[in-house]
Formats: structure tokens, sequence, C-alpha cells
């Protein structure tokens, strides 16, 4: 899990931002970029806890971000949405209060792999307007990202492609898989060199309550999900990468939700960086459904273009969704 509100962000890769970005347009001019670089993390960074290194070519749609800020190289999780737009954690594009440009922003993408993955620039970050970056409080967390035009155009196969957003309705107990860069242990200063999965499992709303007041539901704008239990955990590097479920759906990749934060009940202090994978702790992903319509707004991608089949899946989807309708734009 991540920080108490301190949110999943690692000094050593940047992929995620905890509002909607936009990382510019086509990649139509990709420039020769040296290759990612793994530097020790800061104290505002996640992780997968109790992990496996994913197969290759598993999970194409996620791809890695790094963000120079200061000292620090920075590391988030992103999710392919189109040849245009990637979907990531606003808090990655605002370090501490400071908003982070895109040309201070790096796109890895192609490969599980950090070594071999694609560089890309974005362009622009288009941010949910009620994204709050103060005070260590988010309220928003997942950013669009538009991608900068390349020289050649995005091309789709086995090692690269795009997910459709997830509406079916999110049952207690639903076994999810949760990816990500970050480091692999709580004693870890560096993230991990290849994209890194791990299970964790849906929990009751008034267990997550304790740690999120007047959480109600995994079916609004948060997703609560844990399993200390079994030593498993997102948490300092992963912000911003995605959760699927488990059992995939048919004929198509899909997105869940999007790396937060965490917490451990009874954690009093604020500025104390909770241990993840702490059977007592949390986590809490940005449920990517529920803003759907912000997305599609936003990107211009249509809505059933985003949209997961949920009449294949034979799925009751949700009901309630966010009503923005325009971002902030960062370029």
């Amino acid at each position: 899990m991540r920080d108490i509100k301190i949110f999943k962000l690692s000094a050593a890769f940047v992929v995620g931002i905890c509002v909607i970005a936009n990382l510019v347009a086509l990649l139509i001019t990709i420039k020769n970029y040296t290759p990612l670089e793994n530097k020790n993390v800061s104290s505002e960074s996640a992780r997968i806890i109790g992990g496996v290194s994913s197969k290759s070519n598993e999970f194409p749609f996620a791809a890695v971000v790094k963000i120079s800020h200061e000292k620090f190289i920075y590391t988030c999780g992103s999710t392919i949405l189109s040849d245009k737009f990637l979907v990531t954690a606003a808090h990655c594009v605002y370090i501490q209060s400071q908003k982070i440009r895109p040309n201070n922003t790096r796109i890895g993408l192609g490969s599980r792999n950090i070594k071999e993955v694609k560089v890309l620039e974005p362009l622009r970050f288009h941010v949910h307007p009620k994204y709050i970056a103060d005070k260590n409080v988010t309220i928003f967390t997942f950013s669009c990202v538009q991608k900068k035009k390349l020289k050649e155009s995005l091309t789709f196969g086995p090692g690269l492609q795009t997910a459709k957003i997830d509406l079916r309705k999110i049952e207690e107990n639903t076994e999810v898989t949760a990816l990500g860069w970050g480091i692999t242990s709580n004693e870890s200063t560096l993230p991990s060199q290849e994209l890194m999965e791990t299970s964790l499992f849906i929990q009751k709303p008034q267990e997550c309550s304790k740690v999120r007041p007047n959480f109600t539901s995994n079916n609004l704008d948060y997703i609560c999900a844990a399993n200390g239990v079994q030593g498993k955990d997102t948490c300092y590097g992963d912000s911003g990468a995605p959760i699927i479920r488990t059992q995939k759906p048919l004929n198509a990749y899909s997105v869940l939700g999007l790396t937060s934060y965490g917490d451990i009940i009874g954690n009093v202090d604020m500025l104390k960086k909770p241990k993840c994978a702490d059977p007592k702790g949390f986590g809490f992903y940005t449920h990517i459904g529920y803003y759907i319509y912000f997305i599609s707004n936003v990107t211009g991608i249509p809505f059933e273009t985003l949209a997961l089949d949920s009449a294949a899946e034979n799925s009751q989807i949700i009901t309630e969704f966010d009503t923005e309708t325009k971002a902030d734009v960062l370029s």
C-alpha cells in the first residue's frame, strides 16, 4: 500500500499522475532520449510488495513514467487508453505541491523491462479540476496524459495495447491484480527494473472507513483493496499504475482503478510513512470507471470506445459518475 496521504510516488520512476492528464497527441516525433534510469527513491514513493515479475506482453497497456524534480527522479505508472492518451494519478505531477511540467517527464512503454521501453515525452497533462495538491490530500487522483507527436505513428502489437475502462459493479472479496514498477520491499530504496504484479482483494466499506472516513462504497470514486495478511500490497512508486480484475474479461484488456494512497488503522501521525503490506492497512485506488465521462470529454474519445463491453460480460454496471467536463491543463 502507499503512504498515508503521502501517496505512492517513487523518486526513481515517474509514470503516474493523480489526475487525468493528457500526454499529448499522436506519438509523431519521438526524440532519442537516454534510457530510463533508476535512482534512490524519495520519501514520496510507492511499490509492489509480495509480488512477482509479470510475463512478457502480459500487460501491454501498462506504461512507466519518470518525473524529474530537483535532485530526484520519481516513479509512477499509467495505462494506455489510445494512440494519443494515457491515464495516471494526478499527484505524480504535483510533487510537494509544485506543478511538474511535461518537459520534465518521460514515459516508457512497449516492454515490461525498463531497459527495453520506448521513451516518449508528454506534451501536456489534463488534471481533474477538483484535485487538491496541498496539505497531502488528494480529492481526485487521476489524469489524462497526451503523448507528444512522433516521427512515426504508434504501432500496436503484442507488446503494446490499449485498455478499456471496466464499468462493472465491484463486489466485496473480488480478487484484483495490482501492477507497478515501484520498490519491492519496505527496506528497498530502488524501484523495480521490471513490471511487477500482486494479488489484492476488495474490502468491506465499513472496514475501509476506519482509514478513510465516510468511505461507503467501492462503486463510487475510490476502490478499497488490501492483502496484508498474505504480505501483498502496492506501495511507493506504484502511484497511477493500474489495478485490474484477476479474472480477465473476454477479448479485451481493461482497467478498474489507479493506485492512489494507503494507510494503517490507528495511524494518527500524518507525516509518518506506514509500512506497505501491513495486516491493518488498506489501499485506496481511484475508480476510473466513475470518471469515464470526464475522460471522454477531455480526450474526445467516445464513451463506447473507452468502455468495456459489459453486455458481453453479462454484468451489471455502475450507475453513478463524476459530472466534471473540463480539466486544468499543464503544458
